[in-house]
């Protein structure tokens, strides 16, 4: 019995590995530079909260060669109207080089995808650099 528990351990700490493997590496307004390897899932995570207008949206596209863009989604923390979250931008790292991805917060865009002239100090434009070793 205690052979079989063993065993059943050592399969759950070799999946639980293997799945933290394919999780893709998270970075952040901070992360200028964003190093990945040839192959690899990564995602870019900043603050938001579309609920009052603050919205990101990708207006750099990489160059497909070194990084994909895989998706992007929001997710809210909590479930209250209003309340601040998280957008993110998935990739799939394509092949070893380096890439620029520029992300831009409209804040309270209008339908042209330019803020409104009272709301203009509040947008931004975050660059990052991908550089995809191997």
């Amino acid at each position: 019995m205690r052979a079989g528990s063993a065993a059943v351990a050592l399969v759950a700490a070799l999946l639980a590995g293997c799945s933290s493997a394919t999780s893709p590496q998270s970075f952040g307004r901070a992360d200028e530079r964003i190093a990945v390897t040839n192959g690899a899932s990564f995602e870019i995570v900043l603050d938001a909260n579309s609920g009052v207008g603050d919205d990101w949206r990708i207006v750099g596209e990489p160059d497909p060669a070194v990084a994909v863009p895989t998706g992007e989604g929001y997710r809210s923390d909590s479930d209250q109207p209003g309340s601040p979250g998280h957008a993110s931008f998935a990739f799939r790292a394509a092949g070893a080089g380096t890439t620029a991805v520029k992300i831009y917060n409209c804040y309270r865009c209008g339908p042209d995808g330019k803020p409104r002239p009272e709301d203009e100090h509040l947008a931004e434009t975050l660059a990052f650099t991908v550089v995809v070793t191997g």
